[in-house]
């Protein structure tokens, strides 16, 4: 029996450095639409966050600041992509396996 999926959000902390007691701020939340998150990659300009959303079966591209999801790769095509990839010699290929 599959077992129940429920959807997920992201959430991206901040830990202080150089300070043992430091607690963590929270800097941004994504939506709660990702089902099994599981590779990310930024893009090398920095303005795109790609997340391989494995329940989804897409490629959710976000704000790296907000983690507002800003589109969807693949979507119809891809079968639970686990790993992301930028291609380093044509930078706006991503790659899944």
């Amino acid at each position: 029996m599959p077992r129940p999926r429920r959807a997920v959000g992201l959430v991206v902390l901040v830990l202080w450095a150089g300070t043992a007691l430091a607690e963590p701020a929270l800097i941004a939340e994504s939506d709660r639409s990702f089902l099994e998150p599981h590779d990310l990659v930024v893009s090398a300009d920095g303005k795109h966050l790609y997340v391989a959303d494995v329940g989804n079966d897409v490629i959710k591209v976000l704000d790296p600041k907000t983690l507002e999801t800003i589109g969807t790769l693949g979507a119809g095509e891809l079968s639970a992509p686990h790993g992301i990839t930028i291609n380093a010699v044509m930078p706006g290929n991503i790659m899944t396996e």
